[in-house]
């Protein structure tokens, strides 16, 4: 089963203030799990580090449009990470970059964030990053 239980989704959208996370609507609010589950990926159930609060439309879009954005701000991880997990990527917010930590919100500076995306992705990140 990989869906986020009822307790796991209220804390995550406890945790990121009934907000999207890209566009910061309070409204139809939806579980964005960070890496993948099922057709391949995981089959545990997330935790409330394995998500994040998007709008409907954002989270639709981070899986097209928004899905270089998605990664470069934690939105979104990349399956094969190997052995680092969704709790190893910062997740950016308008205050800023912040690490998950169960259910809490742990702010950390851009150059600890980057540090961070370099040691799960490498090279890659720096791509990312860099790309408008």
């Amino acid at each position: 089963m990989s869906a986020p239980t009822r307790t796991v989704r209220q804390n995550v959208y406890l945790r990121d203030r009934h907000r999207c996370v890209a566009c910061l609507a309070f409204d139809g609010l939806t579980f964005q799990h960070r890496q993948a589950v099922g057709m391949g990926g995981t089959k545990r159930r997330p935790l409330e580090v394995d998500g994040v609060t998007a709008c409907a439309l954002c989270n639709a879009l981070f899986e097209g449009g928004l899905q270089r954005k998605a990664l470069r701000y934690g939105w979104k991880v990349r399956r094969n990470i190997g052995s680092f997990t969704a709790a190893s990527v910062p997740v950016y917010y308008p205050a800023g970059w912040f690490q998950l930590i169960g259910v809490t919100r742990v702010p950390i500076s851009l150059r600890e964030a980057g540090r961070m995306m370099i040691a799960v992705y490498g090279e890659e990140y720096l791509e990312w990053r860099d790309a408008a």
